[in-house]
This record gives structure tokens, sequence and C-alpha cells, in this order.
């Protein structure tokens, strides 16, 4: 996974014009600048935070701070960061159900396309927040679906994660949110019917700790900003029909697109192992299915908020890591029945890579942002 990443990004045809973008946004910060916005495609100016970035310049303090050095390092961490989801999916995945679901789960991630068309566009904060995010989300999975003793570790582990996930991309702090906000109906709907997991509520615990060092730290800062941004949001969700909402293609349309977009940007076989996966993981404690069930349902909402109003976190690459959890339940089962399942498993696989390299091969040779 790393070497598909880091090798693409630093191929030298290879053109992405937010680069210097977030170059520059690291200089500012070695400067002592860290609170500053950045135009979302519409021009509407969003927060920034600078987690990432703090962490670029730090590694800059030992390998130098020109504009080629910096840019290596934001191409080598994000490319570090993106891949290490396979591990932690492998590791997850033996926790809640066995080795070889974590395997299978960490191959599917490794070559689903959600990651290579932001490596691509060059969003390297979103790509930054998001691995934090699944990191901290398969740790929780893992702590919620596992029997074995923890230690106190965790929830400081699972605080950290949310935290710098809050504080490294503001799109992805919503994403975030929103994930936590359907986890906490299932906890509470658990908790009335008298199954309440304590180990939810300190997932919750560590999550609201996080979201309020986040606002202190930084987001006090941008109040106005952000009220009016979500203002701005609600106002095109709302607004009564204009020309241009006239025009706007109908239901039929939009979950046509939606479709297209999950075939190509998570991949077909990804989406139909994963599904089939969720109908199979009966047995994984409830807390676990409901935290990847909450990423899904997350992923669902920024979905038809991107097909709505266009002003969306990237779905595709919320769910890229929870349908490879499940496909990786589904593949490890197949491959089970004998040796038609063990080749069914692999062929599945192969579409897998194939669908990843030729969709990243494009991007390389053909793409520019």
């Amino acid at each position: 996974a790393f070497a598909l990443r880091f090798g693409g990004v630093t191929y030298a045809q290879f053109l992405t014009s937010d680069l210097v973008l977030h170059v520059h946004n690291v200089q500012s910060v070695l400067q002592g600048v860290w609170v500053f916005t950045e135009p979302v495609p519409d021009g509407t100016l969003v927060p920034y935070p600078p987690a990432y970035y703090m962490i670029v310049g730090m590694l800059s303090w030992l390998f130098g701070q020109s504009e080629e050095i910096l840019g290596l390092l934001l191409k080598w961490t994000a490319s570090v960061l993106d891949a290490s989801a396979c591990l932690a999916l492998a590791w997850a995945g033996a926790r809640v159900w066995s080795a070889r679901a974590g395997a299978w789960a960490a191959a599917a991630y490794a070559a689903s396309p959600a990651a290579f068309d932001l490596f691509s566009a060059g969003n390297y904060t979103n790509i930054f927040a998001q691995s934090v995010l699944n990191l901290t989300l398969l740790l929780g999975v893992a702590y919620l679906g596992s029997r074995a003793r923890w230690s106190w570790a965790a929830p400081g582990w699972l605080a950290l994660g949310f935290g710098l996930t809050m504080l490294g991309h503001y799109g992805m702090m919503l994403g975030a949110l929103v994930i936590l906000a359907f986890f906490l109906v299932w906890a509470v709907v658990n908790s009335l019917q008298r199954h309440a997991q304590p180990r939810a509520w300190v997932v919750l615990g560590a999550a609201g700790l996080a979201l309020g060092a986040s606002v202190a730290l930084y987001f006090w800062r941008l109040a106005d900003l952000i009220l009016n941004q979500w203002g701005g949001v609600l106002s095109r969700l709302t607004v009564g029909q204009t020309a241009a909402q006239q025009s706007r293609p109908g239901a039929g349309d939009l979950l046509g697109r939606l479709l297209r977009q999950s075939g190509d940007l998570v991949g077909w076989i990804s989406v139909i192992s994963g599904v089939g996966g969720l109908a199979m993981w009966g047995r994984t404690a409830g807390g676990a299915r409901a935290l990847i069930g909450s990423a899904l349902a997350a992923s669902l909402v920024f979905a038809a908020l991107d097909q709505l109003v266009g002003d969306a976190v990237r779905w595709y690459y919320m769910a890229a890591v929870p349908l490879a959890l499940p496909a990786g339940i589904y593949l490890a089962r197949l491959a089970l029945v004998r040796k038609t399942g063990i080749a069914l498993a692999l062929l599945v696989a192969a579409v897998m890579g194939w669908q990843a390299l030729t969709f990243w091969i494009s991007l390389i040779f053909t793409r520019y942002h």
C-alpha cells in the first residue's frame, strides 16, 4: 500500500496543484502563524486546523525546510499514515473476527481507489485526518469488539486520535462528529433497553474530551466563520425553488450518479463484499458493529449532501475502511469454502487490484488538478 501511494506521488509525471498550498501552510506554521483559513471550491472560507502542518514542521527540523523537502515530507507522511490503515485492519480484524479476516481486509483497503483520488488532488490534510480517524475507529472497534482486558491507555489513545482528527482537518472534524452522533444514539437506545455497554460510553467520553480540547485550543477563534459557513449550507438546503433548482436532476439521476461514484471511487467489488460481510457479522460484539455502522451511516449522509448541495466531506474516502473490514470477513468466509471458495476470493482480490491500478495509473498520467 505504501509503495503504491508514495511511488505514485513521487513519480516525475505526477502533477497536483494543492501540494504547494500545503507547503506554504507548513511554512506559515513554522513562522508562528497557526490560525488561518482557506476557501473551498465555492469560495466559502473554512478553518484550516494546523495539527498536520505542525507535525510536518517538526520533521522539517531534522530534514530541512526548503519547498522541495517540505513537499517530500508531506507525500511521505501522508503515504505512511494512509497505508497504516492496512496494519490496523489486520490487527482489528484479528481481534474481533480472525487473522484471515484481518488480512483480507488489509488487502481490500490497499486496493481501494478512494485514497488515490485524494492523493491525486493533493488533499493532504484530509488524508492525514482521515488516516488518524481510521486508526482511531479501528482501535475503537477492537476495544468494543474483544473481551480482552484493556489498560486505561486505550481511552487515552482514543482521545488523542479523535483530537488529532479534529485539529487536522475541519471537514473530517464534521465527519467524526456525525459518526459519533449516530454512535451516541445507538448507545442511548442500548442503555434504555438495559443492554448498556460501558466501553461504548468510554469511547464517547474520549471523543467528548477531544472535542472540548479542540474547541478550547482552536475552533473558538473561528466561531463566526463556522456559523456563517453552516448558515450558507442550510440556506441552500431550505431555500425555495429557483431556476437553478428547477433544473436539478431528479432523484433517479442523483441515485444513479451516486452509484456510479461508489463504483469508481470505492470499488464495486469492495462495496459488494463489504455489504456481504456486514450480513454475516452477527457474532461480533454490538458495539463494534455499531461503530462501523455509524461510520457507514455518516458516509451516506455526506454522500446525500454531496449530491444535493455539493458541499460535503469526501464520503467515499470515509466509507473505505468501514467497508474494508466487513469485506475482509466476507472474503475470509468465502475462502473457507474448499478450493472453489479460495479461487473466487482470489478472483475478487485480483479484480480489486486491477481496478485500483487502472484508476491510479490513469490519475498519474492523465489528470492534473
